[in-house]
């Protein structure tokens, strides 16, 4: 039986949430397997207790009980591959380019960047992270209206700038092994500053949805890769004084890869 320390219950979900023991193996030995099997080699010792004193509970009357309790636990996920982890991910930033309208053009310049991830995950339906990032915002304005039918050259204004995104989501999962593929979508504030010593020029703040997919991949029970794909929709940012920059809105499609840890 489990050393002192947890109860027989928690120290059996922590086990199936460590990976060391399957929930399949489990109820195999409680239900329907006849004869002994040794643990993993790699199980701790009290996991290596659960899964010996698992042929015990067998011959009892409550062996079935706790089938039954293990297999309700896989389907509710209340506690079964629940996951907190820190991130850390390097990004490249896309967005759509000439968005034409109101006689001005915006043409957003792409750059690096780099998103720090706070998440938890309860079970498959139930996940949620709050996200931090930055990187180069860079806008060139072109003002149409100042010449008409193209018939003088127009020249191109350029406004340096850095941009924070603060976002908060909800997640979808689902724990296979040492893969866990997930979607989002969540929504949040874009803060757009151009870069000091720059004349004629402002901030932007604007809404920001956002939404993508992934998947985890778990090298370690608490550390592991992590790929994504996002996209961000929002307001083009009007950091232009002189003139009214495109009442438009931008796509900026963000594909990362970053390292996860877990605690």
């Amino acid at each position: 039986m489990p050393r002192r320390g947890l109860p027989p219950k928690k120290a059996t979900l922590k086990c199936l949430q460590e990976g060391t023991v399957s929930l399949a193996s489990l109820v195999t030995r409680v239900s329907q397997t006849p004869a002994y099997r040794s643990p993993p080699a790699h199980a701790s010792g009290r996991c290596r207790s659960i899964v010996r004193s698992s042929e015990a509970i067998r011959h009892t009357t409550k062996g079935p009980k706790l089938a039954f309790s293990l297999l309700l636990l896989a389907f509710s996920g209340t506690a079964v591959g629940a996951q907190t982890d820190i991130a850390l991910n390097l990004y490249g930033a896309f967005s759509s380019t000439d968005t034409v309208q109101l006689d001005a053009q915006d043409r957003p310049s792409s750059s690096a960047g780099g998103m720090l991830e706070l998440r938890h995950i309860r079970s498959p339906f139930l996940g949620f992270e709050a996200t931090c990032s930055f990187y180069r915002a860079n806008q060139v304005y072109t003002f149409l209206a100042l010449c008409p039918a193209g018939a003088c050259p127009v020249s191109p204004v350029a406004v340096s700038a850095d941009a924070q995104e603060i976002t908060g989501d909800w997640l979808f999962s689902a724990r296979r092994g040492k893969l866990r593929p997930f979607a989002l979508a969540g929504a949040g504030l874009l803060l757009t500053e151009p870069t000091g010593g720059q004349s004629f020029t402002q901030s932007s703040n604007a809404a920001v949805c956002v939404y993508g997919a992934g998947l985890d991949w778990r090298l370690r029970p608490h550390l592991g890769f992590r790929v994504q794909y996002r996209g961000n929709v929002y307001k083009a940012p009007d950091l232009n004084l002189e003139f009214s920059g495109p009442d438009a809105y931008l796509h900026t499609a963000e594909p990362m890869i970053g390292v996860w840890s877990g605690f």
